[in-house]
């Protein structure tokens, strides 16, 4: 049984979304270092601006596409009120919070796919989904009392935004070119940021600043939005959200080496949470692969010859 270029794609795809998601759950210890110094619209001003920058400067000699902008407007002002909302809750809840929440957004794709795209999650997706969502719960009991504030609810709603932007990026990223799409999605970003930046006059750029930002902007943007734009041209958005669920599982385990307590509950949580995206992967694999036809088998180098008739050449003689 040969595997279809197609099966390939979506494994690739599949794969890709996955390591963006581990290079976004990178950035949560880092954003709540640098906020310390800089505004959380200042910051993203420099890292989007950046990473923008070096998008475009990579996409240039890449193959052009009408409707680009147009089609990059909605997800882009989606990702950059989500970025700006995570960011402003960053600055006092925990990372692993953060990420914990920002993924409620596995519930809120589907159901946004369901009612604008009209295409229901299959059976492999919801159940993978249900069990991430058990370990997001898991994950986030059992620890110190935490009082959900004003910073909860602003990165609660930047789980609807993000959702937004998986979905309103899944319906444009086959007609566009991965790295110019990437450039909309960055420099909408930093537009959005831009006056929050302005009012708060935060523009700083020393040593330690610069270093975050590179940080972020060469892996978390750059790095990480090229391969979930790529990845969603082959992979349905409410799969997409599932496979970044490696975010909340990296920011937790980076908290953990860097002295953050790693309590059993998040251990338990987070091995339900990858559970959940290794079931919903293989089973969609094996659901692939079961609907490949067969390769035709090889036709029998066996010659018969037809039966004599041996009376027949006895009356002849």
């Amino acid at each position: 049984m040969s595997r279809s270029p197609t099966i390939t794609a979506d494994l690739l795809g599949s794969v890709a979304l996955a390591a963006a998601g581990i290079c976004f759950g990178l950035t949560f210890a880092v954003v709540r270092q640098v906020l310390g110094q800089i505004s959380p619209g200042g910051f993203l001003l420099e890292r989007f601006s950046l990473a923008a920058l070096v998008m475009w400067l990579l996409s240039r000699n890449r193959p052009a596409s009408r409707g680009l902008w147009r089609d990059g407007l909605l997800p882009g002002l989606a990702l950059g009120a989500a970025y700006l909302l995570q960011t402003m809750g960053l600055e006092t809840v925990t990372g692993s919070v953060s990420a914990l929440l920002t993924y409620l957004l596995v519930v809120i794709v589907p159901l946004l796919e369901a009612i604008w795209v009209r295409k229901v999650p299959t059976r492999p997706v919801l159940v993978g989904a249900f069990v991430a969502v058990a370990g997001l719960v898991v994950m986030g009991s059992g620890g110190p009392g935490h009082s959900f504030g004003i910073q909860d609810a602003e990165t609660a709603a930047s789980a609807c935004l993000f959702a937004l932007n998986i979905v309103a990026l899944g319906r444009v990223a086959e007609r566009h070119d991965p790295l110019r799409l990437g450039t909309t999605q960055m420099s909408f970003v930093a537009l959005v940021a831009l006056p929050e930046a302005l009012a708060s006059r935060s523009f700083v750029l020393n040593a330690s600043v610069l270093s975050y930002v590179l940080l972020t902007a060469l892996v978390a943007s750059v790095g990480a939005f090229w391969l979930q734009i790529w990845g969603q041209r082959h992979v349905s958005a409410s799969r997409a959200s599932l496979l970044l669920m490696a975010e909340p599982v990296v920011a937790v385990a980076l908290g953990w080496l860097l002295g953050a307590p790693l309590r059993g509950s998040a251990a338990v949580g987070a091995a339900l949470l990858v559970g959940g995206i290794l079931l919903s992967e293989i089973w969609t694999r094996r659901s692939q692969l079961a609907r490949v036809p067969r390769e035709p088998a090889l036709p029998s180098l066996t010659c018969s010859w037809p039966a004599v008739d041996r009376g027949a050449v006895t009356e002849d003689k």
